[in-house]
C-alpha cells in the first residue's frame, strides 16, 4: 500500500517482489494489504485488475482463496481470476446464496475448481448449468469433479441434468431437497454418466422408475454410494434394480418408510454393499434382517426406529455372516427385547466383530443387565451412546470390575441417565481414554463425579453437563486438569453455578473453541473473564446476562455468538462486537438493543452473515430500509430475522412498496382467509383452497407471485391445517 494515499503499488515489479518471497512471508504481505486490497471500490479497480494479471500462480490463487473465505467474491471479481493454472480445490457459493445468479458462471466458467456447491442459491436457473457445460473446453468444465445443487429449485430439468452428464470428470453430484426439479426423467439423464456417489435425499418425487433407469447404463458400474433419504415414494420393489450395480458399496434409505422386508431381499444381491441405512424403514423386521447375512462385507448397519426384537439377528447368527462388522445403530428400537438384546452382544464378541460403534438411544430395554454384557463382551467398542436409557440404573456396574472396553472408549454418552453418583464414579474411574462425554440430565451427576472426570480423563475434549443441577463452581475448577485438551464445554441449565469459576478455569482452557452457559447466569466479573478464552470460536449466552453489563470483552475470534434473552444486553454491549472481526451470526433475539445500534453493527460488521432481532424493539421496517441501503456495499449476504419476518440483504424493492405496505396487505388477506373459512376445497375437503374461487384474494394471488424475496420464501399453496401445525404454518 501507499502511504496515506488510498492505493497501493501495482508494477508488475512490486508483484514479482511479493511473488519470489518465500511462502510464509508472501502471506504476511497480504495480511499487510488485505483491508486496503478487499474494499469494494479496489476490487472492481483497474489497478486491481493489473494485480491479478501480475501476481505469480501461487500468490494468485492464495488470493482468490481468501476473497472466497471473506465473503468478497461478486461476478466482476471473478472475472479477474481467469484461467488459473492451479484447479481451486473447493468452491463453496452457498455463502453468497442470496446473491449468486446466472451471470456469476459466466467468469465462473474461466474458474478452475474441483468441488463446487451452489446449494440453496434460489436464484440460479438452469441457464446456469448451461453456461458451464457448453463451455465444455473451458476450465471449470475440465477441472470439475464434485457439484452440489442441493435446494436449487429452479436449476433442474431433464435438459440441465443431461447437461450435467456431458461434464466429462464429474464423480460426485447432490441433488438432495430438489422435490420440484428433480424428477424419474431428470435422474434418468445421469444412466450414462461415470458418477461414483449420488445424493437424491428428500426429492420427493423419485419412485421404482427413475431408480431402474439409472441402473440401466454406465451408472450401474461405476456409482458406489447412493441416498435415498427421504424418497417418500420408494418402496420395496424399487429397490430391485439395485442388484445390477455391482460396485455400489454405500446405500442410504433413512425414512424410505414404505421400504419392508421385500426390499432387504432384493437388497441381499448386492454383494458389495459395506454400510446400509435403514433409520425409520419401520417395516422393516427380524424376517427381513436375515435376508441380509449374504452382505458378508458389511461394516455399517443402521436400524434405528424399525420393528426389529433382537430374534432374527440371534436365531440367524448373525455375527457370523458380518465378520468385519463396525457400526450398529439401534436408536429407538422399541420392539427390542432385553434377553435378545443381550445375545446380540455376546454373540458379537463370541465371533470377535471388531464392533466400534453402537447406538441403543432410548431403547428402553436396556437395563443393568444388558450393560453388564457390554462391559465383559465389547473389548474393541470406542463410541457408545446409552442415551435416554431410563432403566439402565444402579447396579449394572459391579464394584471395581474394569469393563472389557475400558483402554478402547473414546466417546459414551449417558445422557438422561438414573444412574446413582456411586455407579458413575465407579464406571468414569475405569475409561482413561475418554475424549467425548455426555451427562446432560443425568441425576447423579455431582461436584465429585466432575471432579472424578477431570482426574482420570486427561485426554477429555468435550465436555457435557447441562441439566445437572448438583454441579457447583467449585467442581468446575477441578477441570483445570484436563484444560490443555478441552475443546467443547456445555453447561446449560447448571444452576448450581453461582459463584466466580471463569476467572480461576479461563487461563487453563486455552483451546476451548465452543462454551454454552445457557441459563446460568454470568455476573460482570465472569463476563469480564471471557477475555481469557482467546481461541474461542462459539459462544452461547442465552439468558446469562441479566443485569446490565455495558461492553463486554468478547474474545477475538468469536464467529457465533448467542445473546438472546440476556436482558442486560442493551446498545453499548452491541457497540462492543464491532472488535469481532470475524463474526458470522449473531442472535440478540430478546435483548434491549435499537434501531441505532443496530445500524452501527451492520456498517462496522461486513462479514456477518446471520442476525435474529426477534423480540427486540428494532422496527422490521427500519431494518429492511437499512439492508437496502447497504445492499451495494456489504460483501456478504445478511439474512435477518425480526418480528416473526425474515429479511434478506439482497432484497429487490420493486418501486415505493415498503414492508409496512406488505404487512398491512397480509393483514387484509387474513381478514378474507377468516372469512372463507375452512372446507374450501375441491368437494369441501379442508386440505387446499383454490385461489380462483375466491376473487376476493386475488391480492393474496399476486402476493404469492410477485413477492420481493425480502419477505422470505412464498408458500406455493395454502392450507387450513390442524391445530398442532397452525402456529408454524402462521409464521410461515
Amino acid at each position: 500500500p501507499k502511504p496515506g494515499t488510498g492505493g497501493f503499488y501495482s508494477t508488475p515489479l512490486s508483484c514479482a517482489l511479493v511473488g519470489d518471497m518465500a511462502p510464509d512471508l508472501a502471506a504476511v504481505a497480504l495480511d499487510a494489504s488485505a483491508e486496503l486490497l478487499f474494499s469494494r471500490a479496489n476490487l472492481e479497480s483497474a489497478d486491481f485488475r493489473k494485480i491479478t494479471s501480475s501476481l505469480p500462480t501461487r500468490l494468485a490463487t492464495s488470493l482468490f482463496n481468501r476473497l472466497a473465505a471473506t465473503h468478497r467474491l461478486t461476478a466482476p471479481v471473478l472475472s479477474l481470476f481467469p484461467s488459473l493454472p492451479v484447479p481451486l480445490a473447493e468452491l463453496d457459493l452457498s455463502l453468497y446464496a442470496s446473491v449468486v445468479n446466472d451471470d456469476w458462471f459466466a467468469a465462473l466458467s474461466l474458474v478452475p475448481v474441483r468441488s463446487l456447491s451452489v446449494a440453496h442459491c434460489p436464484r440460479i436457473t438452469e441457464e446456469a448449468i448451461f453456461h458451464v457445460a457448453d463451455a465444455l473446453a473451458a476450465p471449470l468444465a475440465l477441472s470439475l469433479t464434485r457439484l452440489d445443487l442441493s435446494h436449487a429449485p429452479d436449476a433442474l430439468s431433464p435438459a440441465s441434468l443431461r447437461a450435467v452428464a456431458d461434464l466429462p470428470n464429474l464423480a460426485h453430484l447432490s441433488l438432495a431437497r430438489n422435490d420440484a426439479g428433480a424428477t424419474n426423467a431428470a435422474i434418468a439423464q445421469l444412466a450414462h454418466t461415470r458418477l461414483r456417489s449420488l445424493d437424491l435425499s428428500r426429492c420427493d418425487r423419485i419412485s421404482g422408475a427413475g431408480i431402474a433407469a439409472l441402473a440401466e447404463g454406465p451408472l450401474a458400474d461405476s456409482l458406489e454410494t447412493l441416498n435415498l433419504t427421504g424418497c417418500v415414494k420408494v418402496t420395496g420393489q424399487a429397490l430391485v434394480p439395485l442388484a445390477a450395480m455391482l460396485a455400489l458399496t454405500e446405500l442410504r434409505l433413512r425414512g424410505c418408510h414404505r421400504v419392508a422386508n421385500d426390499g432387504l431381499a432384493a437388497l441381499a444381491h448386492i454383494r458389495s454393499l459395506r454400510k446400509l441405512d435403514l433409520y425409520g424403514c419401520n417395516k422393516v423386521s427380524d424376517e427381513g434382517l436375515v435376508e441380509l447375512q449374504t452382505l458378508t462385507d458389511l461394516r455399517y448397519l443402521c436400524l434405528a426406529e424399525t420393528a426389529i426384537t433382537g430374534a432374527g439377528f440371534v436365531q440367524g447368527n448373525l455375527p457370523a455372516a458380518w465378520p468385519h462388522l463396525e457400526t450398529v445403530h439401534l436408536t429407538r428400537c422399541a420392539k427390542l427385547e432385553s434377553d435378545l438384546a443381550a445375545e446380540m452382544v455376546v454373540g458379537l464378541a463370541a465371533v470377535q466383530v471388531p464392533l466400534k460403534t453402537l447406538k441403543m438411544r432410548s431403547v428402553q430395554c436396556v437395563d443393568g443387565s444388558v450393560f453388564a454384557t457390554l462391559c465383559t463382551s465389547l473389548a474393541t467398542l470406542e463410541v457408545l451412546d446409552l442415551s435416554e436409557c431410563r432403566r439402565l440404573q444402579d447396579g449394572c456396574v459391579e464394584g471395581d470390575a474394569v469393563p472389557a472396553f475400558a483402554g478402547t472408549l473414546k466417546k459414551l454418552s449417558l445422557t438422561g441417565s438414573l444412574m446413582s453418583e456411586t455407579t458413575l464414579l465407579m464406571l468414569l474411574s475405569q475409561l482413561p481414554n475418554l475424549e467425548v462425554l455426555s451427562l446432560a440430565d443425568s441425576n447423579g451427576v455431582s461436584d465429585a463425579v466432575v471432579g472424578c472426570v477431570a482426574s482420570h480423563c486427561s485426554g477429555l475434549t468435550a465436555f457435557d453437563v447441562s441439566g445437572c443441577s448438583k454441579v457447583s463452581e467449585h467442581a468446575l475448577s477441578t477441570l483445570k486438569q484436563c484444560g490443555g485438551t478441552l475443546e467443547t464445554l456445555a453447561l446449560d441449565g447448571c444452576t448450581g453455578v453461582r459463584g466466580p469459576w471463569l476467572e480461576e478455569l479461563g487461563s487453563h482452557l486455552g483451546r476451548l473453541k465452543s462454551l454454552s452457559v445457557r441459563e446460568v447466569e454470568m455476573s460482570g466479573q465472569e463476563l469480564d473473564a471471557l477475555a481469557l478464552l482467546q481461541e474461542l470460536e462459539q459462544l452461547s449466552l442465552h439468558g446469562a446476562v441479566r443485569a446490565e453489563c455495558g461492553g463486554i470483552p468478547f474474545p477475538p475470534q468469536v464467529k457465533e455468538l448467542d445473546l438472546s434473552g440476556c436482558t442486560g444486553v442493551t446498545d453499548e454491549t452491541v457497540d462492543s462486537l464491532h472488535k469481532l472481526g470475524g463474526l458470522q451470526s449473531l442472535n440478540l433475539a430478546g435483548c434491549c438493543v435499537t434501531d441505532e445500534a443496530v445500524k452501527r453493527l451492520l456498517v462496522g460488521m461486513p462479514d456477518l452473515g446471520s442476525l435474529n432481532l426477534r423480540g427486540t424493539r428494532v422496527a422490521p421496517e427500519a431494518v429492511h430500509d437499512l439492508l437496502f441501503e447497504l445492499s451495494d456495499v456489504r460483501p456478504t449476504a445478511l439474512s435477518c430475522s425480526t418480528s416473526g419476518v425474515k429479511l434478506d440483504s439482497s432484497a429487490r424493492r420493486g418501486g415505493s412498496e415498503t414492508l409496512s405496505e406488505h404487512m398491512y396487505q397480509l393483514q387484509g388477506m387474513s381478514e378474507a382467509l377468516r372469512m372463507v373459512g375452512p372446507g374450501s376445497g375441491p368437494g369441501g375437503s379442508s386440505n387446499s383452497l383454490d385461489l380462483a374461487a375466491h376473487p376476493e384474494l386475488s391480492s393474496l394471488e399476486e402476493w404469492i407471485t410477485g413477492t420481493p424475496s425480502s419477505l422470505g420464501a412464498s408458500p406455493s399453496s395454502l392450507s387450513s391445517t390442524p391445530r398442532r401445525r397452525r402456529r408454524r404454518r402462521s409464521n410461515r
